[in-house]
């Protein structure tokens, strides 16, 4: 044993100073790490709040406490009517976010597909609108490109440009 030796022959035991040493670094490490890891927790949970802020319709910062779901109720679109004025709301606001939000949020792409472009021409946006329809268990996405305007209304885009519907009863 390293005390020992110590007495014994008079030698300082470094196996047991390597061994001290070893657990005040891995300590160390793990501290670092707790620390970098909630860092990046507070990072998302204030992110996911400042989204909510941005894109879901009558957010109010009552809905940021605890308990979820909210005292006044669930949050939900029970209505087609409530659900078109929700998706027009999203994308009206994701057409403004560089001159609303107070953050670094942009429009930029890192991959090779550009779901969002910007025409710095005519000044206009955009954004890849995506229907996933599931019928009988069969998946049949559906994607097409609009022009993310002030007057954009969903339900018109659908109809009068595709021809298309959204039907909530399969």
């Amino acid at each position: 044993s390293p005390c020992w030796k110590w007495h014994l022959k008079r030698q300082c035991p470094w196996k047991a100073w390597f061994q001290f040493f070893k657990i005040i670094i891995v300590t160390t490490q793990l501290i670092l790490f707790g620390i970098e890891r909630q860092s990046h927790v507070i990072f998302m949970s204030e992110s996911n709040i400042t989204f909510h802020h941005l894109f879901v319709r009558d957010w109010t910062s009552n809905d940021e406490t605890l308990p979820y779901p909210r005292a006044s109720g669930d949050f939900a679109v029970y209505t087609y009517k409530d659900f078109i004025h929700s998706i027009n709301y999203v994308v009206h606001r994701f057409s403004h976010l560089t001159n609303i939000s107070l953050g670094l949020f942009d429009y930029h792409d890192h991959s090779t597909q550009t779901p969002f472009n910007f025409d710095s021409e005519s000044n206009e946006h955009f954004i890849t609108l995506c229907l996933d329809r599931f019928k009988t268990c069969r998946i049949d996405p559906i994607c097409f490109k609009f022009n993310a305007t002030n007057n954009f209304d969903v339900e018109e885009y659908l109809l009068n440009v595709h021809n298309e519907t959204i039907s909530f009863c399969g």
